[in-house]
């Protein structure tokens, strides 16, 4: 199977060895990508990168640094831990220059971020990394007010992706009939497409059955071509 589209974490992951972010010192000042990114991903990402340079990154985070969290969106006291919370309206601003230094940093080592989403199953708060996050306020707050601006200052390009459902598209036949016929009862999936139709240009390819999976709230694209 030909991979058109890989995804990893920014910061550690539930998979990881230890629990880390990329500012863990309180302070945007003390961000720095750690030594398993530099010993291990960024140098298995240049190894694929070889293989194919058309693979397209996707990057998630599990969870902001702890100094960002807070107990809930009321109270909005401090929340020292690295399983569920909420980020801290406070620093917003901090979180969306984090996403920019990440991506300056990956470019910086040679690898190009093509895309993110702003949480890791933001309703899963029992991840041993995690951090809980609403739809409404992710879109609606974060990202309008801090991190949409802070990557057009930045001049970065990288799609912010909120969600997507499970779609499974045969690229040799149009994709709305396709939609149409096969999720009769889903026809939200018609307006998703608009949203999605600046990246699926880009992955899909003739001849390829491509999945786009979001299980329940991460994304994976692959190709199996023909």
């Amino acid at each position: 199977m030909g991979y058109s589209y890989i995804r990893i974490s920014i910061g550690a992951s539930d998979f990881s060895l230890s629990e880390y972010t990329y500012c863990d010192n309180q302070g945007i000042e003390n961000f720095a990508l750690q030594s398993e990114d530099k010993n291990y991903v960024i140098p298995v990402l240049k190894e694929i990168l070889a293989i194919n340079p058309n693979v397209k990154i996707l990057a998630s985070p599990w969870t902001c640094p702890k100094w960002m969290k807070v107990n809930n969106l009321t109270e909005k006291k401090p929340f020292d831990s690295w399983t569920s919370g909420q980020l801290n309206p406070d620093y917003y601003q901090d979180y969306a220059t984090y996403f920019v230094k990440y991506i300056q940093a990956m470019k910086a080592e040679g690898i190009n971020i093509a895309s993110m989403t702003i949480q890791n199953e933001p309703l899963n708060r029992g991840n041993s990394v995690s951090l809980y996050m609403t739809v409404a306020r992710a879109s609606e707050t974060f990202i309008k007010t801090a991190l949409g601006p802070a990557f057009r200052n930045a001049g970065i390009n990288t799609k912010i992706i909120q969600s997507l459902i499970i779609i499974i598209i045969m690229t040799t036949l149009p994709i709305k009939k396709i939609i149409q016929s096969t999720f009769t009862k889903m026809l939200t999936l018609l307006n998703i497409l608009t949203e999605l139709d600046s990246m699926l240009t880009e992955v899909i390819k003739p001849n390829c059955l491509t999945f786009i999976m979001q299980i329940p709230k991460r994304i994976s694209i692959s190709q199996k071509c023909l």
